[in-house]
């Protein structure tokens, strides 16, 4: 992500002007995004009264709570 921003500026002569602009924008959008679910994690995982952690298994359970499967 960080290469294509670097990638545009090195090659904005090459570039149209609107278009990199976009590119530009629409790049440092999903950064921002991926930085706010970086803290949104951190948020979560500092929480002393989160005991239930989502962790992948093989339980197909959708209440974890009832017992049965």
């Amino acid at each position: 992500m960080i290469n294509s921003l670097r990638f545009i500026e090195l090659n904005k002569h090459r570039i149209r002007s609107h278009d990199r602009v976009k590119m530009t924008n629409h790049l440092n959008f999903t950064l921002e995004t991926l930085d706010n679910m970086i803290n949104i994690k951190k948020v979560e995982m500092a929480d002393p009264y989160n005991t239930w952690t989502a962790k992948p298994d093989d339980s197909y359970m959708h209440d974890p709570r009832s017992g049965s499967q």
